[in-house]
């Protein structure tokens, strides 16, 4: 509750001036602490700020901190702890929400029902003050009493506006509380969460849960108490008119009151189905919208814009239907909320004159004050029913979501320092059978294995054969079936995709913990010394989000670096060697894995078979079980044939292949080539390169290749290894590449925000979006005035008839005077009815033509442009502010347009009554602007920065779902928790001051507004007596007038905040965008590149690209030629400029010199559909999406209605068997980001892609790093044969790949070392190719 204090301060707050107090949660010290009851009654404590406001744009470090008691972490605990208590172990074992928040808030709630019904209370007194001073002026009473009355309606409208304020400022903080408990609860719901349950809901719908659902819940108490408070109002007006116009006429407006309700369920239960239905689609598009923005870089590579946009599109044409079905809903709520005072006041009227009574001012003006006073009531009671329902709705999506499957993970591990001996299991399975989901088929089928302290135990085995959900089942990520599974001790992991934070390299390592010299080691052992110079602020370098700026090999090394800073008891290790060259391969096991991490005990997965003798223990993986476990020698000694995965890849391949394409061929200049260059056919898979010298044959050739094998229990000092296991690089052979993209240490910018007013021309661009020649918004503007006016017609109407109805010889009888009454009062509600439809029809077409273009515009803007973006912060125009323009901003315009018209039409009719009144008016005038003016400057910045400090959050939000699984393994889950409530807390130090700032205008505004209700007192009933008809007019405007003053302004500031949405939906139209999809007029031949004569034909001339115009060249005047259907290898050390090649070729980044020239054509004067559409791609990262096999491979039907053309290339991919072994073979469902999915197989999956496009030319980026060697022999025979005739660029960490290549492209720091064949490049004693062939070599040999 309120701590009171009168005009004293507290002791700190005055021996600490405003800007040295700070508060424990950052920021300035809050002022409202030390306030004195004076300063918190008038929020004089908000003058410092809003004084700030005025005369500079405010920034973040311009807000107070939040209060203690308003700490997001202490807020969280406590709701924690409630939410615990109403858990049931049967039925809902993760608690009761709705149960929870009464539990918790309860007594908050309770308080300000009390202030409110006090405030009701004095509310009520104002009409029956306003009837005693009508009566005093129609009986030519005493001056004094009337000044007296004049006072007393003053007071009223005084205590109303400190009440009101009161109960307001209590509620926000109640809201303030609510956002930090339930924001928290979705958070660590999402940190327990079950995998099977987070890819059956998907990130968009989780998202759409904290950013939709719970803002729902936490704005809903804003006016929740009128859920008993409308009722209230409406019985005890009622009771007060029959006072005034007598029991039957009473009577008869509450019938209609009573008969309008049905109607009103009617159309609440319609519209809580239609929000239902919206929130439905608005999930699909945001699924959609998430996983597109998430894979925008495979999207422009297979030139996929235009279908995601319609695919997009499409469901935003169904979502706006429902949104244009609730808006007309809406319409006719508010006209029957707003008609109902108006229809009530006829018929009461009606009846009145009817039982022959004479209708007074004394009487018809009260009433009208009363009538004015169910307005509210019976607007706000229906919308808040229908908040509840939605908030019902909300909240049953948030319990099942709190009721999804959570992961059986214990608390953290104790350490095993002096923990068991080294003969006792560590790691440990007994027939244990593991699925994703309970109710689904195992995946891993009868595991037993063992893992002893301090033991390396390697997991091998081919595509698909369960190796990352084996790591997944250790750390209790999958449902355990049957069986016993255990890990003892802390666990550090690294996954088959790395997980990187968009953080500096160092909080990456550390995960936010403190630096020590475990650090450094564990940077020197990760080989990331060299990376880490070559950055440039260092190891203070900001990685992008989802390490956008380095490299896949770099990103698996810090990776690994922060599983050896962990000092873990256990490490999984998921495949982290397939990203690397080969010497970095060798240092990683001889340095890290087996050096810094020797004594440790080691689960590692890895297709690398040459590394097989540095194990303890082997464990061989088929088909989801383990075939053969124990050391590497047994295995082999029993016959274990490691090489059988390439045998039976080599079967499929034949299988997959008969009939599809020749067999392989030979380089097309195999004179160039020296024979003992080609790799090995006795043991493929023991040396991935050979020299002049045969390959070893046998089990011999396995030790001679990994000559030094280091038990487990010998530990080496990290800081000795990377001198011996790390090449010293080649002369000229320099470290660069993504990083010289990097300006500073930040990758990602920081989020611009507006400053100072809102563009008038942001107002006209979206008044312009609903529709041609502006007269939808003039003819809205033109209705809402003829509207209005009618009223204030119908309430000067009403004063000439209270006036002639009571004089000696009236003109007219009651019966005119009433029918011209209801005559206006029809009338403003069909021109009502009319300016509501054409806003909604407005609103829609704005917000379909905004969404539009910012869809269009964003799937067009340039990679840079993404890779400097957080994904949640562009989710955030798809979501918080898209929903702005749909819903927000429509109710802002309709309640400013309403208010600022009202105001000006209550101002005519107080001017005209008492013309004198003028004089008080123009001072109230330049009050109002300079109350205005501080309001609004201070206001709108304020809630811009809440704009911006809400896109942390659901960046955080998204960036911990993906990581989820590396969070939960090192027990991260509780520092991530504390991390959300620091954002949290840093959103309510922007959210907070925009309540308070409201109720800083409240009160001065509403004592403005008392004011004008006391001059039109004291002018129309004391110094300028008129008729009484004439003073009640007069004073019953000015009492209109008091509340929509204070509405007014509000509701500008809400619709500039509304149109910040607008702005922010606007904000990337100034950006620059990639070339045309299309260039008319220059459009290749439909055939291009498949022309027999030159089809691929590829000619680079002095290229030079870098990133962005300030930063040098990544590639320098690279220049080389290769006739059509040639295999080019490029080779280079890691950021030597490769993949930088390769996106040049697509454009996704543009030259800023030379050119390239495909089969005659400069890809630079053509579009880029025409372009990327021709091309073929297999990434290093494939991106896979929700929906199916048969989605992901031809996800717009391109390849026909037959299936065998998707079975061909599944085949020649090596992924036939994999799925026609799943329940619905194309059909089969394939979860977000492919998670359902082996990384292996995902990449399978894109080579698939590749073989459906036909395409003359191929592009493979490391396309089978994450694959066996079997498969990935099978996957080089198929290229071989399906893309024989191709152009084929091949960019390879295993260098056997490209050794059958027709030319080499050796590229150093951007730059062209070397280019020729592979047999003249080996033949050249100082050749770099040659270099990296002796390292490839050297990477078979562990410490070598």
């Amino acid at each position: 509750m309120f701590r009171w204090r009168w005009l004293r301060r507290d002791p700190a707050y005055s021996a600490l001036g405003a800007e040295e107090a700070t508060s424990a949660t950052g920021g300035a010290w809050c002022p409202e602490q030390g306030a004195g009851l004076v300063s918190r009654l008038l929020f004089t404590w908000v003058d410092p700020l809003l004084a700030k406001g005025l005369h500079k744009s405010l920034d973040a470090e311009d807000l107070w901190g939040t209060m203690p008691e308003d700490a997001a972490g202490e807020v969280a605990a406590a709701f924690q702890w409630h939410l615990a208590s109403t858990a049931s172990s049967s039925a809902q074992p993760h608690g009761r929400v709705h149960a929870a928040l009464w539990r918790c808030y309860r007594g908050r709630l309770l308080w300000s029902g009390v202030v409110k019904l006090l405030h009701d209370c004095v509310m009520l007194a104002s009409p029956v003050l306003l009837q005693r001073l009508l009566v005093h002026v129609q009986q030519r009473g005493s001056p004094w009493i009337g000044l007296l009355l004049a006072l007393g309606l003053a007071g009223t409208s005084l205590l109303q506006t400190l009440l009101v304020n009161v109960y307001f400022h209590s509620l926000y903080r109640l809201c303030a509380h609510l956002k930090c408990s339930l924001v928290d609860m979705l958070y660590r719901k999402s940190l327990r969460i079950s995998c099977g349950a987070r890819s059956e809901l998907g990130a968009g719908v989780v998202n759409n849960l904290q950013s939709n659902d719970a803002a729902k819940l936490w704005q809903l108490p804003q006016y929740l108490h009128m859920v008993w408070s409308g009722p209230f109002q409406i019985l005890c007006v009622m009771g007060l008119l029959m006072r005034v116009i007598g029991v039957v006429s009473a009577v008869t407006g509450l019938a209609v009151t009573v008969a309008l309700i049905p109607l009103l369920t009617l159309l609440g239960k319609k519209l809580a189905s239609i929000r239902k239905e919206s929130m439905t689609l608005t999930d699909a598009r945001v699924k959609l919208c998430t996983e597109v923005l998430t894979g925008i870089k495979a999207i422009k590579l297979y030139a996929w814009e235009e279908p995601y946009r319609l695919l997009i599109t499409d469901l935003r044409q169904q979502e706006l239907a429902q949104i244009l079905w609730s808006g007309l809903l809406n319409t006719v709520n508010s006209l029957v909320f707003q008609g109902a005072p108006i229809i009530i006041t006829i018929v009461a009227f009606m009846t009145y004159t009817l039982l022959g009574h004479t209708l007074s001012a004394d009487v018809a003006f009260p009433a009208i004050a009363l009538f004015n006073l169910l307005r509210f009531p019976i607007i706000m009671f229906p919308r808040q029913i229908t908040d509840l329902i939605n908030c019902g709705v909300a909240i049953r999506r948030i319990q099942t979501f709190m009721e999804a499957g959570e992961v059986a993970q214990a608390g953290p591990d104790a350490p095993l320092d002096a923990g068991p001996p080294e003969a006792t299991p560590v790691v440990q399975a007994s027939h244990a059978s593991f699925s994703w989901d309970a109710k689904c088929e195992p995946l891993l089928h009868d595991i037993c294995l063992e893992v002893n302290k301090g033991q390396l135990a390697i997991v091998v085995g081919p595509v698909g054969s369960g190796k990352s959900s084996l790591l997944a089942a250790l750390l209790n990520e999958m449902v355990r079936l049957q069986g016993t599974s255990s890990v003892r001790g802390r666990v550090a992991y690294t996954a088959q995709e790395p997980w990187i934070q968009n953080a500096s390299l160092e909080k990456n390592v550390t995960l936010g913990g403190a630096r020590t010299a475990a650090y450094d080691a564990a940077v020197a052992a990760c080989a990331l010394g060299q990376d880490v110079a070559a950055l440039p602020a260092g190891d203070a370098t900001e990685i992008g989000e989802k390490g956008v700026n380095l490299s896949g090999g770099q990103r698996h090394r810090v990776a690994l670096a922060r599983a050896c800073f962990a000092d873990a008891d256990v490490y999984l290790l998921d495949d982290p060697l397939s990203a690397v060259d080969a010497h970095v391969g060798r240092h990683l096991l001889s340095s890290c894995i087996c050096g810094l991490l020797a004594g440790k005990t080691r689960v590692l997965v890895t297709h690398q078979l040459q590394y097989l003798p540095a194990a303890d223990v082997v464990i061989v993986l088929q088909d989801g079980r383990i075939t053969h476990t124990g050391p590497y020698a047994a295995l082999l000694a029993a016959g274990v044939d490691f090489h059988q995965f390439e045998r039976q890849a080599r079967a499929a391949e034949a299988a997959g292949s008969a009939g599809v394409g020749p067999p392989l061929p030979e380089p097309r200049h195999a004179a160039d080539f020296d024979q003992s260059t080609v790799p090995g056919e006795g043991e493929p898979g023991l040396v991935d390169v050979v020299m002049e010298d045969p390959a070893p044959q046998g089990a011999a050739a396995v030790a001679e290749a990994a000559c030094v094998v280091v038990s487990a229990g010998q530990a080496r000092p990290a800081a000795a290894q990377p001198a011996e296991g790390l090449p010293a690089p080649k002369p000229g052979l320099a470290v660069t590449g993504r990083n010289a993209a990097q300006a500073g240490n930040r990758t990602t910018d920081v989020e611009q925000r507006a400053v100072g007013r809102v563009d008038r021309g942001l107002y006209l661009r979206y008044f312009a979006a609903w529709g041609a020649w502006w007269w939808l918004p003039l003819a809205m503007l033109g209705l809402s005035v003829a509207d209005k006016g009618m009223q204030a017609a119908q309430s000067w109407w009403l004063s000439l008839w209270s006036v002639d109805i009571v004089a000696p010889h009236s003109a007219h009888t009651a019966n005119y005077y009433l029918v011209v009454y209801a005559a206006l009062g029809s009338a403003s509600l069909l021109v009502q009815l009319a300016s509501g439809l054409c806003l909604v029809w407005g609103a829609i077409r704005a917000a379909r033509t905004l969404q539009d273009d910012l869809l269009t515009r964003v799937l067009r803007l340039p990679m840079s442009f993404f890779d400097s973006q957080p994904t949640g912060r562009l989710l955030n125009r798809f979501t918080r502010d898209t929903e702005a323009v749909d819903v927000q901003l429509p109710d802002s315009v309709r309640s400013f347009t309403s208010c600022a018209v009202s105001v000006l039409w209550c101002l005519v009719l107080v001017v005209a009554v008492s013309p004198a009144i003028m004089a008080m008016l123009v001072p109230l005038a330049l009050a109002y602007l300079w109350v205005q003016a501080r309001f609004i400057a201070t206001s709108r910045e304020i809630k811009r920065l809440d704009s911006v400090a809400m896109s942390p959050i659901y960046s955080h939000f998204l960036e911990t779902l993906s990581g989820l699984v590396t969070v939960r393994a090192f027990r991260q889950q509780d520092a991530f928790a504390r991390s959300n409530c620091v954002m949290l807390d840093a959103s309510n130090r922007a959210w907070w001051p925009s309540q308070v700032v409201n109720r800083w205008l409240s009160v001065r505004l509403e004592l403005l507004g008392t004011s004008v209700v006391f001059g039109a007192a004291l002018f129309a009933a004391v110094l300028q007596p008129h008729s009484a008809g004439l003073a009640g007019l007069a004073i019953t405007s000015a009492l209109q007038a008091t509340g929509l003053m204070s509405w007014a302004v509000r509701q500008t500031t809400e619709m500039e905040i509304s149109m910040n949405s607008v702005e922010r939906l606007l904000e990337y139209a100034s950006f620059e965008i990639e070339a045309p999809a299309v260039i008319e007029g220059r459009r290749p031949l439909p055939g291009w590149p498949t022309q027999a004569s030159r089809g691929g034909a590829l000619a680079v001339e002095g290229l030079s690209v870098r990133y962005r115009p300030s930063l040098p060249p990544v590639l320098h005047d690279v220049s080389f030629s290769l006739p059509a259907g040639s295999k080019l290898g490029i080779a280079g050390r890691t950021g030597c400029g490769k993949s930088t090649l390769m996106l040049a070729m697509y454009r996704l980044v543009e030259p800023c010199a030379g050119r390239i020239v495909l089969d005659g054509i400069d890809v630079a004067s053509i579009g880029l559909f025409d372009l990327r559409s021709r091309l073929a791609l297999v990434p290093q990262d494939p991106v896979i999406f929700t929906g199916t096999i048969r989605s992901n491979l031809d996800p717009f039907g391109t390849a026909g209605a037959d299936d065998q053309r998707l079975w061909d290339a599944l085949a020649q991919s090596g992924l036939e068997r994999a799925v026609r072994g799943m329940p619905a073979g194309l059909d089969s469902g394939v979860s977000e980001g492919g998670g359902s999915l082996s990384q292996g197989q995902r990449q399978l999956l894109a080579l698939a892609r590749a073989l459906l496009r036909h395409t003359r030319v191929l592009v493979l980026d490391e396309a089978t790093s994450n694959v066996d060697t079997a498969t990935d022999s099978m996957v080089q025979g198929t290229i071989a044969r399906a893309f024989a005739s191709c152009t084929v660029l091949t960019i390879a960490h295993r260098l056997h790949t490209i050794m059958r290549s027709d030319a080499i492209l050796v590229l150093d720091a951007g730059r062209v070392a070397e280019f020729g064949t592979p047999g003249d490049l080996m033949r050249q004693p100082g050749s770099a190719f040659r270099g990296l062939v002796t390292e490839t070599e050297q990477g078979g040999k562990v410490g070598a």
